[in-house]
């Protein structure tokens, strides 16, 4: 994992962050998703990152959730067309579990019009914390087998 962000209670300023606690009942604490059960913890495939700052320029259109989604983690060697509902990551000191592959694209947005694949739909997930603990950039994530 390469990069955390985190925006406190102030929805509109995410910062790139060395740590990140994670909690049961809250997720990401004093995150704005805080208390959010299904979608506590939002992940990116960091691979993708160059997509969403060059859209415009390769296709002169701008996606809304391009521009706007700002995942808490932001993974890198994580294949998510493999991942499942259900599946756990361990994360530094806490664990996950993977409630939401990809994002809904909106029916209006720019890159659905110009039939452009959005990397929201398959290269984000969305995930509840099982159990707690520090994150801290650069600590390793590990594949755990699905929870049943």
């Amino acid at each position: 994992m390469k990069k955390l962000n985190f925006s406190g209670k102030n929805k509109k300023k995410f910062k790139d962050v060395e740590s990140i606690t994670l909690d049961v009942e809250n997720g990401v604490a004093e995150d704005i998703h805080e208390a959010d059960t299904k979608f506590q913890v939002a992940l990116f495939q960091g691979e993708s990152d160059d997509f969403r700052g060059s859209a415009y320029e390769k296709y002169g259109v701008r996606g809304f959730c391009t521009e706007k989604f700002v995942e808490n983690i932001n993974t890198w060697g994580i294949e998510y067309e493999k991942l499942q509902t259900g599946d756990l990551m361990e994360i530094g000191d806490a664990c996950i579990e993977i409630t939401k592959l990809g994002k809904n694209c909106h029916e209006k947005c720019p890159l659905r019009k110009h039939a452009i694949a959005c990397p929201m739909a398959t290269k984000c997930a969305f995930a509840k914390v099982v159990s707690g603990g520090g994150v801290k950039k650069g600590s390793s994530i590990k594949m755990l087998k699905k929870q049943i």
